[in-house]
């Protein structure tokens, strides 16, 4: 039986989004690496991003300006 090596994912969310998501994931049984797992495995399978994004041009437009001043 082989085992799967793990390699650890640091990112910086806002605290009112990571406090709002796990709610949201405690109450669906998951965690946030079970969240995070499954969409990797999507990305891998699919070889694109599996999610429909509802976020307007401006809000997408703001959190890459916030990501480019760091």
């Amino acid at each position: 039986m082989t085992v799967a090596k793990e390699d650890e994912v640091t990112i910086q969310v806002d605290m009112k989004l990571q406090k709002d998501v796990k709610r949201v994931l405690k109450n669906l049984g998951m965690t946030t690496k079970d969240a995070i797992t499954l969409l990797y495995k999507q990305i891998a399978k699919t070889n694109s991003y599996p999610v429909d994004l509802t976020l307007t041009e401006k809000e997408i437009a703001n959190i890459i300006e916030k990501r480019n001043k760091k």
